[in-house]
């Protein structure tokens, strides 16, 4: 799903020019359930912003799904990222004055293709029910609990179907109860439907339940870069 060769990135210029990312090599299989471990600073967040196409100044290679991020240009990015890639953030990123099914539908206003309103109604009622929340596609965001605006932003990555999941801290908002089941709906999701998830996290508990732990230290990866 994801292989990565020489990924190097900086930041600032001259004197005043910081490397984050060192030379990196990594290969992640399809299906996996990966966690990327380190210290803050380390690098983790700007490699997953680079696997993501959030970020695309780098040097080396970045191929995600058979896709070489380096070729495409900004229109390019921007569907690989609506029809491949679905984000899950340490802050939800809601929109507490839509309902929580526009804010699943929200990646349907970037498809190049229209689709019919009742169908989208029932793949947002489709993704809500996968997550815990299918009674609650018209309330607003504010009338959830802080795991339930994460479930309902897991279902907004869900919408489009991608292949690839990519996690940031998804637990770090939550208390350890709500974290945990959290972390299971994601076992859930790739045991059952295969999806691969690539989990950012300086958390044991989340590492815990991750096939493979990557650990990160000074932009370089120091175990775990290959299945």
């Amino acid at each position: 799903m994801i292989e990565i060769s020489g990924l190097s990135k900086s930041y600032g210029q001259g004197a005043a020019r910081r490397e984050v990312l060192a030379g990196i090599d990594l290969q992640v299989a399809g299906g996996e359930l990966v966690s990327v471990e380190g210290i803050s600073g380390c690098g983790k967040t700007t490699l997953l912003n680079l696997i993501g196409g959030l970020d695309r100044d780098h040097t080396g290679r970045i191929v995600v799904g058979g896709c070489d991020l380096g070729t495409l240009d900004d229109r390019g990015l921007a569907r690989f990222r609506n029809e491949t890639v679905g984000f899950v953030f340490q802050h939800f990123y809601l929109l507490d004055h839509m309902t929580c099914g526009e804010n699943v539908l929200l990646p349907s206003f970037f498809a190049d293709r229209p689709t019919p309103a009742a169908s989208l109604r029932a793949r947002a009622q489709e993704v809500l029910g996968r997550v815990g929340l299918a009674t609650r596609i018209d309330d607003l965001p504010t009338r959830l609990s802080g795991g339930q605006k994460q479930r309902l932003a897991i279902a907004r990555a869900l919408f489009a179907q991608p292949r690839l999941m990519l996690c940031d801290e998804p637990t770090g908002n939550l208390d350890s109860a709500t974290g945990e089941q959290i972390l299971e709906l994601f076992r859930t999701l790739n045991r059952e439907e295969g999806l691969t998830l690539v989990i950012v996290t300086h958390e044991p508990r989340v590492s815990a339940v991750a096939q493979r732990v990557i650990r990160m230290e000074d932009g370089k990866i120091v175990a775990g870069a290959r299945p």
